[in-house]
């Protein structure tokens, strides 16, 4: 990584233009508008969807992610801490998700 530094000022810059696009930007834009206020069921389908149009766009951003996560467990501390955050909200988001879905069912119960 001899040309981070002249790019993006330091691997750690480089590893966070690459977390910043391919994680938190792609959820923000791509996923987080298309599962808001959806039910379990309609938030998952949602996400497979939006990962479905990401890679028909882009076959290139899943494997980088993938190669992302993988490091993220090795020695790389601002890789691993940007990760963590990263599955942070994840499992902050499934709950609400989850909680819609069963006051949905409940309420088609009735």
């Amino acid at each position: 990584m001899a040309l981070s530094p002249l790019a993006w000022g330091s691997k750690d810059g480089l590893i966070g233009a690459l977390t910043d696009r391919y994680v938190t930007g792609w959820g923000h834009k791509n996923v987080l508008p298309r599962t808001k206020d959806r039910s379990g069921l309609e938030g998952t389908l949602a996400l497979i969807d939006s990962i479905r149009v990401q890679v028909a766009k882009s076959q290139r951003a899943l494997p980088v992610l993938y190669a992302l996560m993988f490091e993220a467990i090795g020695p790389e501390e601002a890789l691993r801490q940007r990760f963590a955050k990263f599955h942070e909200g994840f499992r902050a988001d499934s709950p609400p998700m989850s909680t819609r879905a069963v006051a949905t069912a409940r309420s088609a119960r009735r």
